[in-house]
Formats: C-alpha cells, structure tokens, sequence
C-alpha cells in the first residue's frame, strides 16, 4: 500500500442459521503493530416463506359484460412474519381484471389471507394478465398467472335470410333470432334496402339480460329482378355491428293460389268422435281463381265445409274445415285435391289420422296375488270413454273365484269414466287365472283384463328387515350396534328358537322374541360388533324356526380398523453440521379410539445422534392426540438413521417413524 493511500474492506454476512455468529478479521502487515484485528459479530435470523394455494387462475370463456371470480390463498409457512407490498395487475390485458383482498402489509407467520380476483373481459378473445404481490421473501413477490376468453354476448341466427322467388305485389317473410348471453343490450335495426324490404321485431330498444328476440323481415319486391340487402344489428358488444345478409327475387305477377298448411297431421282420434283442422286457401297473385270443386280420396272418414265458394279475388283467402271422424282403426290417411286454375296445378293437402278404440282400461292387467283361501283382496280399473255415450255390458269369466262390481251402470257417458272393482276370494288353492270382459259397440269390443291371483293354504312366513347387516369399519376398541326386525308374514303362529353365531366371534347380540310370534307380529334383534383385530371380520347368526327352511339367518360383514395413526411416518433431516442442533420435527400421535396406554422411546444403530421431546402422557385419552418433537445432533460425519418407536395395545402397534440425516 503506497505510503499515505488508503483501502475499504467490504465484511459480507451470510448465516446458515438462526444462531449467533463471532468471528476475528486479522489484518497483516510489516507495522509494529501487525497483525490488526477487527471483531465481527452477527445473528442469523429466519426469512419469510409464503406459499400459494395457485399459480395459475383459467377462467375460461366468460361473456362480454359479465364476470367470473376466483381466488387464491397466501399463506405464511415460514417463523417470521412477512410483509406485503400493494398488488399489481400487470401483463398483456390487465384492464379484464381486478383484486380485492384481506391480507393488509403484514402476514403473520403461520396465517392466511385471500385475494379474490375478478374476471370481466373488456374485449373478445384471449386475455391474459399477471397479478403480482411484491413481498420480502427472497423470491420478492408471489405471481399468479391469469388466463380467459372474452365471449361475444350477442349471437344472431340465421345470418342470411333467402327469401327465393316472390311474384311482385306479393311478400314473404323470414325470421332471426337474437340471443343476448349477457346483460341487458340496447339495440338499434336498420336495412340497406327499405324499399323492398321491411323488418318488424320484439327486441324493442333493449334486449333483456340472458334474453332473446326475433326479427321479422319481409321482403315485398317492387319490381322484377335481384334485390340483395343487408339488416344491421348495432349494439355495445364488441361484435357489432352484427349484419344478416338478404336476398330474393322479384317475379312478374302470376296466378297464384296457395292452401295452407300443406299436410294436416290429426293425430289418435277416439273412433265416431270428429277432429277439426282448419286449410286456409289464399289468392297470392293478380288475378281472380276460380275453384271447380273439392274432393277426398277417403270420404268415409273424412269430411270438409269452407267459406271458399266458386271464386276468390286477387289478396283474398278462405277457409276449408277438414273434420276427421274414424270409422275404423288404425292409420287412416286421405287427400283433399282442391281443383282450380292456379298455374301450378291443382293444390292437394295430404291428411294422416289414426282411429283408436274410444274405451279404454286401466290397468289392463290385476294382479291380486297370493291370497290364503277363506280370505279376499280386491284391486280396480278405470274405464274412459273418449268417444260418445257408449252402453256397456261387464262379467268376469270365473265366477265362482272372481266377482265385480261397478259404478258405469249400463251407460257410460261421453268423455266419462268409471271404477270395476274386482275381487278374488279363491275357493281353493293354486294359481287361479281369468279375465273381465267389458262388451260395447266400440270396433275393439270386447275389451279384456286379465285376472291373476294364487289361493294360499294356511302357512308360517318369517321375514327379517334387512337381513344383511354391513357396519362398514369400525376402529379397534369400540363398537357400533345395528337392528333387524323380525316379522311372522304368514297366517300361522311362528316358533323362535335358539340364536347361535358362525364365523368372526366379534359380534354379540340381544333380542326381545318371544318363542311364539304371532302372525303379523314383530319382535327385533340388536346385534353389536366390536372388533377385536384388523380387517375383514364377517360371520352370520341363525336361529331356528318353523319355517319351510327350518332357519333364519343374518348375514353380518364389518371391517377393524386400526385407532391408532402416526403422522409421518418417516422423516428427512439433510445434511447438519456435526455437533450442530437442526430445527425439531414433528410426528403426530392419533388416538380414535378409547383411553390408550402409550411408551415411546428410540430404536437404531444411531440413535444417540436425535433426542426429543413430547406432549405424550402415558395414557392418551379417548379421541386425543399429541406431538413428539424430534431434534438432530450428529455426533459424527456420514448417513445416519434410527426409529421413533410407539408401543401401545392397538393390533396395528408398535408404530414407527423412520428417521434420516448426514453428519457434515
């Protein structure tokens, strides 16, 4: 160093852990005095640490003025509390989003706070942001990816309307319909062409939120030729404006007659009952039709009166009523060929019906089941008439089994119903089938119910509800209790003996049965499970009774579950300092069950190298839990690994978490 100069020297502090750090700076040289020594002293102190519960939010495609929100939790996992700077909305779209939160400047450690950040897209398509959170961990911020798809809100369909050939002095029309998929829109029309188009619609000036209108343009040519043409929709979306692109052609004036609907479709009509159906006949051209007559091809089931006359002028229109009256069953189809000068051809509507039975019977089938002989049981049927007034006559095929009685009389009126009551009380034993049989002038006279029912003999029936019991699993050292009932479903008195058990001994059982259960009484059995070991522990109990099978059985399924959890069960020190203390773990200890007696102690070749601590009393109570807290101290460089072991009476125990570390 040249004589009368001067240096710096620049101390840099960079501790590995929250310990206190002494250390000399010796400085040499050829001075008397050499070597100098500066004392450097520092503490190491722990950094912040936040986690986020995402790193990115997808939003997916939301609708231009609505929004969708979502969230994301910070959490301080670190010692020391960190510090939060104001967040920022940053990136390609910033303006689609915003953040409100409740985390403040400060996050302690081991708290949590939301940010709740909304997407509103200002424009269409992707949009993308980034919210940054600045804070003084040695990352510096916490970022969250933002990503979604602003959506058109208005969507118009069709968007081309062809109206084809239209004579002049006649229209046509077509309609579009607009959809607004979010909130309320005004909205303005206007057409390129107002001469030969014209629109009418029901959005009014404001389309509703989530609502929807339709458009009706007419096009009405003026004049021979091609008229294409545009209706614009404007809007605040950022589609608009949204244009429909017209077009048709204006033809010279003809005659034209049109009826309209082409096809009448009438559908199932109760047979003799009339349906009406309206055809409407219009002049469309410019000059007078004149009608020669009207004709079906099936006039027996179809018959028309009209407002038509022989003559209709030019824009005017009449009325054909078309009745279709089946006289039969089935599909009846038939045409009305309407014969008049029109340049076309004569115009034909096409009729399709279908002539059902005008009665019908519900249910078609009764089954009165089984029925111990001296006994009855009954059970109904609706009949309707659809059609007119319909006497009827009304038996069952077996009399002497069978019986009915009815409130239809001998008249049931038209587009009435009633109730046939039927009863069985079989006179012997066996399947005893017959029908009822409902006569009339319908074309699907006579219709029939069948009739089902068995005569029973006296019998003892023993029925158990349910007569499987699963308990699903249980934890070692307690129980769960579950209840049958038992039923005598017979007409005899039933006999309760013994209950005996097979397969796991982890079940017992109390009952209130008496030895003789009446017909149509109960009694209930409550079986408990306590398991005494893990896993599947299934079995059964029986009693002996006076059935046809000579027993009843319950079959019974559980599982044993261990009370006891250890949470880890393994833990990883990394490399210490030899000599050194790392920061304590900690391994959890959960008792589900009853009141436990517990030891712990260490097991290993290096189980001088960890000491620890614990909340753990000698018995854990019922439900309870408590901690250990293990610390390493290498004694020597190199692997180690030894064994936090729990030995308590769970069948699962001893439980051990496996713990390892280097000695550097």
């Amino acid at each position: 160093m040249a004589a009368g100069a001067s240096c710096s020297l620049t101390i840099t502090f960079a501790p590995n852990s929250g310990a206190t750090y002494n250390s000399p700076l010796a400085i040499t040289d050829s001075d008397p005095t050499s070597p100098q020594t500066v004392t450097l002293a520092g503490s190491g102190i722990a950094a912040a640490t936040i986690s986020q519960s995402a790193y990115v939010l997808p939003y997916g495609s939301v609708v231009y003025g609505l929004n969708s929100v979502q969230a994301v939790t910070l959490t301080n996992t670190g010692t020391v509390s960190a510090s939060l700077s104001a967040a920022i909305i940053g990136g390609t779209n910033p303006s689609s989003y915003s953040q409100t939160n409740n985390c403040g400047t400060t996050l302690a450690a081991g708290a949590s706070c939301v940010y709740t950040i909304t997407f509103a897209p200002q424009a269409l398509g992707q949009l993308q942001a980034t919210l940054t959170i600045p804070d003084n961990t040695i990352a510096g911020s916490s970022t969250v990816t933002l990503t979604g798809t602003g959506q058109t809100a208005v969507t118009v369909n069709p968007l081309a309307l062809t109206f084809g050939s239209v004579a002049v002095t006649n229209t046509a029309s077509k309609t579009t319909t607009i959809t607004n998929a979010g909130n309320a829109l005004p909205v303005t029309f206007a057409l390129s062409d107002k001469v030969d188009y014209s629109q009418t619609n029901t959005c009014g000036s404001t389309v509703p939120a989530m609502g929807s209108c339709t458009v009706t343009v007419t096009f009405a040519p003026q004049n021979v030729g091609t008229f294409n043409a545009t209706l614009t929709i404007a809007d605040s979306d950022p589609s608009s404006p949204q244009v429909a692109t017209l077009s048709g052609t204006g033809t010279a004036a003809v005659t034209v007659i049109s009826a309209t609907p082409s096809s009448l479709t009438y559908g199932k009509v109760a047979w003799n009952t009339g349906s009406a159906k309206v055809v409407t006949v219009k002049n469309n051209g410019t000059v007078t039709a004149f009608f020669s007559s009207l004709s079906f091809t099936d006039a027996a089931d179809y018959s028309q009166t009209n407002t038509c006359g022989t003559s209709l002028a030019p824009k005017g229109s009449c009325i054909i009523t078309v009745t279709f009256t089946p006289q039969g069953l089935g599909s009846l189809p038939g045409t009305l060929t309407i014969n008049d000068n029109n340049s076309a051809g004569p115009n034909m509507v096409s009729m399709t019906g279908t002539g059902i039975s005008s009665v019908t019977l519900n249910p078609l089938s009764l089954t009165l089941g089984s029925v111990i002989v001296g006994s009855n049981a009954t059970k109904t049927t609706t009949l309707t008439n659809a059609g007119k007034a319909l006497p009827v006559t009304i038996a069952v095929g077996d009399k002497v089994d069978y019986s009915e009685t009815n409130t239809c009389g001998s008249v049931v009126p038209a587009g009435g119903s009633c109730v046939i009551t039927v009863t069985f009380a079989p006179q012997f034993t066996g399947t005893l089938n017959s029908t009822l049989s409902v006569t009339d002038a319908d074309p699907s006279s006579p219709q029939l119910v069948a009739l089902t029912g068995t005569g029973l003999a006296d019998i003892t029936t023993i029925t158990l509800t349910p007569s499987t019991l699963n308990y699903g699993n249980v934890v070692w050292g307690l129980n769960s209790a579950k209840t049958v009932i038992v039923k005598n479903s017979g007409s005899a008195n039933g006999t309760i003996g013994a209950f005996t058990f097979s397969g796991s001994p982890d079940y017992t059982q109390t009952n209130n049965c008496p030895s003789t259960l009446a017909p149509a009484t109960t009694c209930t059995v409550t079986v408990t499970f306590a398991p005494n070991a893990l896993g599947a522990l299934n079995g059964s109990l029986s009693f002996a009774d006076n059935t046809s099978a000579g027993s009843s059985t319950i079959t019974l399924t559980g599982t044993g579950k261990t009370s006891i959890t250890v949470s880890p069960y393994a833990l990883t020190f990394g490399n210490q300092k030899v000599g050194t203390s790392s920061a304590a773990k900690t391994i959890t200890f959960t008792n589900a069950g009853n009141a436990i007696a517990l030891a712990i102690s260490l097991s290993g070749a290096d189980q001088q190298d960890w000491t620890y601590t614990t909340t753990c009393k000698a018995i854990v109570p019922a439900n309870g839990s408590c901690t250990v807290s293990v610390t390493f101290t290498p004694q020597v460089a190199g692997s180690l690994s030894a064994n936090v072991v729990f030995t308590d009476a769970d069948p699962s125990g001893p439980q051990i978490t496996a713990m390892t570390g280097a000695g550097s």
